[in-house]
């Protein structure tokens, strides 16, 4: 008698459990960006600075237009007319000045080249599972205290 395929019923249940444990709510919030460089000038990921741009600089002046027109694609050009400044960085390369490297820009812009961006704000739990990204290693990489001291360092 051939099996009937019970291991792997199982094994894709226990797995349907693991995303259920992890992400119970899909539509709720997993990520968000603050900045407000008037009140505080650094930007937070849920609460986690993860760098500060000067407040008269050009890119900060950069991250407050982009930030405050989230979920949409950004081109340098609409930047640049609309802010009255002249980029001397590409986007990508400031984004990276930033702090938003690796999963952290694979979370928060969908698309980012030096002449365009897509930032997305808030992140939920299902745009995490889109791209195939755990929220437990995003903690453990992104928030740890390693990555914190090469963001500030102490001179």
């Amino acid at each position: 008698m051939a099996k009937t395929g019970k291991s792997s019923t199982i094994k894709a249940t226990m797995k349907m459990k693991k995303t259920a444990f992890r992400y119970p709510f899909q539509d709720e919030v997993a990520f968000r960006v603050n900045y407000s460089p008037k009140i505080q000038p650094y930007i937070f990921v849920n609460m986690h600075a993860i760098s500060r741009p000067h407040f008269t600089s050009e890119i900060s002046t950069f991250f407050g237009y982009i930030h405050a027109n989230p979920n949409r694609e950004i081109t340098l050009r609409e930047v640049e007319e609309t802010q009255k400044i002249k980029l001397k960085k590409g986007m990508d390369d400031i984004l990276r000045d930033l702090g938003f490297r690796g999963e952290l820009a694979r979370i928060f812009f969908k698309k980012m080249t030096n002449n365009a961006v897509h930032f997305t704000n808030p992140v939920r739990h299902c745009d995490l599972e889109e791209l195939n990204i755990d929220l437990i290693d995003i903690y453990k990489t992104v928030f740890s205290p390693k990555r914190k001291k090469a963001i500030f360092p102490t001179n």
